[in-house]
């Protein structure tokens, strides 16, 4: 679905990044100016903070996760999607009150593989996120409940033991009152035999009935125990295999092409709590729109499938919001084109009585859909979403599923035929509901769509994994690079290390005087250039008192003036040396720079060269005047301003080092070049 090369490209980018950083902290050219510089030190130590999503190589599978409220039947609809998943019983549609978690699906065609169901938690920080809420931490302190971050052993300890609860009993509790949370130290992978017991399957899974709550420790994973009660806050998600067998057969996808997509369940939005949920309640209150929160700020969903109950309301908008305000680099624009909105349950058009009024007059779409949904779902602007699609659920429809109360047991195909005359009216030009199609760009797909809503074996969910594919083929690409080169920051990691290296290297590799200055301005860091009192604070304390007594010993020396002069600037390296703590490289530079100043110029520009006064008291207290101001004098040359420096001489550099750097420059360059390039040739800005 994606260019042969497309991939290679991308991985050569971020594989030449890494080997770039690498080759850098080995060169010891580099290492000596990254220590003769503060600024550098901290710049390059920022800048090679490289996110994890960076260490790994890039792959083209395309994550889709189902996001929308508790029931509007999104489980319902991935059960009939993967039927023999279902089988296993980690779908759970029969209950209201599941577990906050997301379900992971991915392709298998290894029996083995299939079996394998692994669970993951949230790591202590995501897992603190939930309880620093405002929301929440208002609500444990309205209720007595105590909270502790422990950092030492990474756990937070909830204690409810004071807590109180409207019209509940604290002793009827089934959990106990105080509770650690701690995140596992590596995935847990479900034992084969608990695959087939129920009971574990349903602690996981749902909160379950009183009366057949387990409140227990139902599984340890690295020397800790776990009840169901804090799993249900921990577990981020569980990760299992499928063999696909109805994407393939709606799509004629191959294995390889099946294998890059992956689907996530994810938990209702706007989920309230649950007393089922105890002292943790608060917490798991809000955990429902933090994973999908978590999941859209973590950059691990590459399109959203935003599924709504028809004639319900969007509450995408909170998510949006919260994600806008987490990640400023995600906006509307960036996930209008990687969303499909779902419209689940399109029979009830011709089922509900508000609805089918709607129908009559052809304002349906309009109100169902760009009031109900489009117009909620971002708090600032209608959304134009890249696909939208109708489908529907043979169980929902036929009554094994949760739907309306019905007298005798209908017929999915029969009830959609007798309504595909009508679906393809809205499709006759003028007509309200195709000026609506029209305005979506949907005029073409819609037909298409009509079929497969009323063929029993695709109910247009089919229909909806043919869009993702055709959305993938579309914008795969563009999604990959905005995904990989942009929000990763990839490409300006590239330049902005080029431009570092350019400021201190030539383009053949050889070190400029650039790393000279900056190493001997950072020689005079403990001096503060915006308050030149540190000056004289300096002065006085470390070597006026030295000055006049080396004044004193020379006083017998024939050049005792210059030679004052010429201690005096020694001893003012000494203290330099000792305050900036710098490496031997630069106080070798830094020496032969004072000493060439002091022979050509100053030495002689102020008159040390020719200055004749007989020693007593009155000339130690002008020479000692003299020599006090000059070495201020010096100082604040130094820190005013880097053209006293003129052409320096640059650190040693072996032959080895300037062509180790050359290559890099380089090969930074292709990558920016590179990257440059296949954003140009897909219409992604940088």
């Amino acid at each position: 679905m994606i260019p042969e090369n497309f991939l290679n490209e991308l991985n050569f980018i971020r594989e030449t990044l890494l080997d770039s950083i690498d080759s850098l902290n080995r060169s010891k050219s580099f290492s000596t100016i990254i220590d003769s510089s503060i600024s550098l030190k901290e710049d390059y130590g920022t800048l090679t903070q490289i996110p994890d999503k960076l260490k790994i190589p890039f792959d083209n599978k395309f994550i889709s996760a189902v996001i929308g409220s508790s029931k509007n039947g999104k489980t319902t609809i991935l059960d009939e999607m993967f039927p023999d998943l279902s089988k296993r019983g980690l779908l759970v549609t029969a209950v209201n009150d599941t577990t906050s978690q997301a379900l992971k699906i991915e392709y298998s065609s290894s029996s083995e593989e299939l079996n394998k169901v692994v669970v993951h938690s949230w790591n202590i920080d995501q897992i603190k996120e939930l309880f620093c809420s405002k929301q929440v931490e208002k609500k444990n302190d309205g209720d007595s409940i105590e909270v502790f971050y422990n950092n030492k052993n990474s756990s937070i300890e909830v204690d409810g033991s004071s807590a109180n609860f409207e019209n509940e009993n604290l002793k009827d509790f089934k959990f106990s009152l105080k509770q650690t949370l701690i995140p596992f130290p590596f995935p847990y992978e479900i034992p084969l035999e608990k695959l087939s017991d129920t009971s574990f399957i349903e602690a996981l899974t749902i909160k379950q009935p009183r009366n057949r709550l387990q409140a227990d420790n139902i599984l340890t994973v690295g020397g800790n125990t776990y009840n169901s009660l804090q799993l249900r806050v921990i577990v981020k998600d569980v990760s299992l295999k499928d063999n696909f067998n109805e994407i393939k057969k709606w799509t004629g996808l191959s294995d390889e092409e099946s294998s890059n997509l992956v689907f996530i369940d994810t938990p209702g939005l706007a989920t309230g709590g649950s007393r089922k949920d105890e002292i943790l309640r608060h917490p798991l209150a809000i955990k429902s729109n933090q994973i999908a929160l978590e999941l859209l700020k973590n950059d691990e969903l590459d399109i959203i499938i935003h599924l709504v109950l028809c004639t319900e309301q969007s509450d995408f908008s909170q998510l949006w919001e919260a994600l806008e305000n987490e990640n400023k680099t995600i906006g509307m624009q960036d996930l209008s084109e990687r969303l499909i909105l779902a419209i689940n349950g399109t029979n009830i058009y011709f089922q509900n009585k508000d609805m089918k009024k709607e129908v009559s007059i052809g304002e349906h779409f309009e109100m169902s859909i760009e009031d109900n949904i489009l117009m909620k779902m971002n708090p600032r602007g209608k959304v134009q979403p890249a696909k939208i699609c109708f489908l529907d659920s043979k169980k929902y429809i036929e009554g094994s599923g949760q739907g309306f109360i019905i007298k005798k047991k209908p017929d999915y195909e029969k009830i959609y035929q007798a309504n595909k005359e009508v679906m393809i009216k809205w499709l006759e030009p003028n007509s309200k509901p195709y000026a609506f199609l029209e305005k979506m760009g949907m005029v073409d797909s819609f037909k298409e769509n009509i079929e497969a809503l009323c063929d029993p074996d695709d109910r247009g969910q089919g229909f909806l994994v043919r869009q993702i594919v055709e959305l993938i083929r579309e914008k795969g690409p563009v999604l990959l690079l905005k995904k990989y080169l942009i929000r990763t920051d990839l490409i300006n990691i590239c330049k902005k290390l080029k431009k570092i290296l350019s400021i201190y290297y030539n383009n053949n590799g050889e070190l400029n005087c650039q790393a000279t200055i900056d190493a001997l301005e950072n020689c005079f860091h403990f001096l503060n250039k915006n308050e030149l009192v540190s000056i004289e604070v300096f002065c006085s304390e470390n070597i006026d008192a030295d000055i006049e007594m080396l004044i004193k010993s020379n006083e017998n020396n024939q050049n005792w003036i210059q030679k004052s002069f010429i201690d005096a600037c020694n001893i003012l390296l000494k203290k330099i040396v000792a305050q900036s703590d710098s490496n031997s490289e630069t106080t070798a530079i830094l020496k032969k720079f004072l000493q060439t100043q002091l022979k050509k110029k100053w030495i002689e520009d102020w008159g040390y060269t020719i200055a004749e006064m007989k020693p007593d008291d009155r000339t130690f207290r002008l020479l000692s005047h003299s020599i006090k101001t000059h070495i201020r004098e010096i100082l604040y040359q130094f820190l005013t301003g880097s053209s006293l420096f003129g052409k320096l001489d640059s650190f040693d550099q072996t032959s080895d080092d300037k062509e180790q750097i050359q290559i890099i420059v380089n090969n930074l360059a292709k990558c920016i070049q590179k990257g440059e390039a296949l954003c140009i040739q897909y219409g992604v800005s940088i």
